[in-house]
C-alpha cells in the first residue's frame, strides 16, 4: 500500500473529492470522549467521515488519518458494515502502510460490528437531506439486532470479531479495564474480570464503565452499552 491520506486525497491516484477541516464549536465540547462501552464516541454534531475511503476514480480503499474532516459536499459520509469488511480485507490483502493504520481500521470495524449487531446501522447519505450536513443513525428496535444475529453470517463475523478483538488487546489497547471490556465482548468473562479486578479507574468515565461492566460481567452479556 502506497501510504494514509492527510489530506483526503487518494494516495494512489491523488484524486478526491473535497474536503475540510472543521474548528471546534460549543457544542461538539460535549462531544469530545468515549460514550459507548467500545469506546465508540457519540455522534458528532459536525459531518465527521469515517476514516476508511474508498476512490471514485481508482476504486482504492484508502484511510484517513485525521477524523476531524469531512466532505464538504456530503456524498458519502459513513460505511456500512459489509463496506467497511471489504475495505478490510482489499488494504489487508495490498499490505498495511504501518501498524497504525491497521490498528485503526480493525478498531473502525470492531465497532461497526457493534453497530450492525447491537446498536445501530448508519442510513445511506441519499435518505437524508443534504443540506443539512450529515445522516441521522437511528436506533432500531432490538428484534432486528436478535434477527442479525441469528442469521447464517452472523458465525463468520463474530469468529472475525473475536479474532480481531484479541489482536486489538494485544497490540492496541493499554488501559486495563478497556481490555477487560473487550474481553467481555468475546465472551471471556474470567479473563475479563480478572482484569477488570486489577484496573485503577482514574477518570469519570472509567468508574462508569466499571460498575456497568461489573453487572454485564455477572450476567454474562456480551452486548455493548452506553455509559
Amino acid at each position: 500500500m502506497e501510504g494514509s491520506s492527510k489530506n483526503g486525497c487518494c494516495p494512489y491516484c491523488g484524486n478526491g473529492p473535497s474536503y475540510s477541516s472543521f474548528g471546534f464549536g460549543f457544542f461538539d465540547m460535549f462531544d469530545f470522549g468515549p460514550k459507548w462501552s467500545d469506546l465508540m464516541e457519540c455522534e458528532s454534531m459536525q459531518p465527521v467521515c469515517s476514516h476508511v475511503q474508498k476512490c471514485p476514480y481508482c476504486d482504492k480503499y484508502y484511510v484517513l488519518l485525521n477524523n476531524r474532516t469531512c466532505y464538504c459536499d456530503c456524498s458519502k459520509i459513513n460505511f456500512t458494515y459489509s463496506k467497511l469488511k471489504e475495505a478490510f480485507w482489499r488494504i489487508a490483502a495490498e499490505g498495511f502502510q504501518n501498524e497504525k493504520e491497521e490498528c485503526e481500521i480493525r478498531m473502525i470495524l470492531h465497532q461497526a460490528f457493534n453497530d450492525y449487531y447491537w446498536r445501530f446501522e448508519p442510513e445511506d447519505i441519499s435518505e437524508t437531506d443534504k443540506s443539512k450536513g450529515k445522516p441521522r443513525r437511528r436506533k432500531l428496535p432490538e428484534e432486528v439486532f436478535k434477527r442479525r444475529r441469528q442469521e447464517p453470517a452472523y458465525e463468520a463475523d463474530h469468529a472475525f470479531f473475536v479474532e480481531n478483538a484479541k489482536w486489538l488487546i494485544d497490540n492496541y489497547l493499554y488501559d486495563d479495564l478497556h481490555k477487560a471490556e473487550f474481553y467481555r465482548e468475546i465472551g471471556d468473562f474470567e479473563k475479563a474480570k480478572s482484569m477488570l479486578m486489577k484496573s485503577p479507574f482514574m477518570t469519570d468515565f472509567n468508574t462508569r464503565l466499571a460498575v456497568k461492566m461489573f453487572k454485564k460481567i455477572e450476567s454474562k452479556e456480551t452486548g455493548v452499552f452506553k455509559v
